[in-house]
Order: structure tokens, then sequence, then C-alpha cells
């Protein structure tokens, strides 16, 4: 079939079966990406999120996974809602064409080649929360796979070429952001933002308004 005008749901993983023609469980991640959903939407503190946005550039500039080149691109950051979808559109010869990424209700601008591709996305659950992501590259990207908190597991494109991993550096860490670079072809690379969840930093938010010690 050819392009179509809607996205259409990529392939998931959500529990182990076994027998011809059944779904299996994805490779796990490593402990260190294994996290509890808290499942709660909450502001973060804001003078966290401004040094984070300070430092934003700069950290990215040292992950890249790919070979890169091209023209940079970088979702906008949304400090009020954590992600709850990803969106990849994959080329005809299977190379990773563009990328959208949803906070909360609202998906942000197509981020790379948005002229071309089919649109497959993922959809979070409600306090689900991506916690690694795998994927190959040669001159450009080829897959993309996202691990959640919950087990489950999206494929974008196919395997091809240089196999990479990107985890956070931390444990209770989940994926904010991502941007990368990209030519006329497709996407050349792309570098991943983790933190911790919105509640988390409002729960140290809290805990700093009603300490006895201020």
């Amino acid at each position: 079939t050819g392009p179509q005008d809607s996205p259409r749901q990529v392939r998931l993983c959500l529990r182990p079966t076994t027998g011809p023609g059944r779904a299996r469980r994805g490779p796990s991640p490593s402990p260190s990406l294994l996290s509890r959903s808290l499942g709660t939407h909450l502001p973060e503190a804001m003078l966290l999120r401004l040094t984070l946005a300070l430092l934003w550039s700069t950290c990215w500039a040292t992950q890249m996974y790919g070979r890169g080149g091209g023209q940079y691109f970088s979702t906008p950051r949304d400090h009020e809602y954590e992600i709850t979808g990803i969106r990849v559109a994959v080329g005809p010869l299977g190379i990773l064409k563009s990328i959208q990424v949803r906070y909360g209700p609202s998906w942000t601008t197509v981020s790379g080649c948005p002229s071309s591709g089919i649109p497959q996305e993922f959809i979070l659950y409600p306090g689900e929360r991506i916690i690694g992501i795998t994927g190959s590259y040669k001159m450009y990207l080829w897959s993309l796979n996202l691990y959640t908190d919950i087990g489950r597991y999206a494929t974008f494109g196919k395997d091809n070429g240089v196999n990479f991993v990107a985890y956070p550096d931390q444990f209770g860490k989940v994926l904010t952001g991502i941007c990368g670079q990209c030519k006329l072809l497709g996407i050349t690379g792309l570098c991943f933002a983790w933190d911790y969840p919105l509640e988390f930093w409002d729960t140290i938010q809290q805990n700093n308004s009603t300490s006895p010690y201020k």
C-alpha cells in the first residue's frame, strides 16, 4: 500500500507469549533502565527548569547517536506535561525521515524531513514513561526501539548497520526530549534528554515548602 494521510499504530509487545506467529517480549533493558511508573502529572520546580534549560544544548552536543551532519533540530521542551507519545515517519527505503513528540495532549511540530515517509506512532498509557532506547544507523538512522517502565516496547524501522543503546545516567530518570540532525534523505543522528518525572520535582518542592527549617 502507498503512503497514508493518517498515522498507523506501530507494532507493540505487551506480554510474553509462545508459539508461531505470536508476539514476544523484546530484549529487556539493563537493570539500570528499570523504574516504576508514578503515573501522576505535577509541575516541576521552576529553578531546576531554568538550570536544565541553560545546560540543554551543551549536554546534548555530546550524546549524538548516528553519524550526524546536516541541519539541527530539537523538539520543544515542555515543562507542564510529560511525554505521552512518539511519532516517527519511515521512508520507502527504510530510512527514518522525521520524528514528533507528544507532550500531554499536543504534538510538537515535525522535526527532520516532513515531506515524505509514512508516520507511525506509539502512544503511552497514562503514567507510562520511556526509560530506554536502542536503534541502528549507517549514513542515516534505520531503526528506533523504545522501551517503557511497564515492559512495553515499540519498533520503528528495521535494524541495519551499527547498533546503539541509550539510557539514563541515573536510576529513575525518563525520556524528556529529543534532538538531532537531518539531511535531504532523512535523520542522520539523534540525541536524548533524560530527567526525573515531574512528580519527583513537585514532591521536592512540596517538601521544601513545608520544611520547619525554612
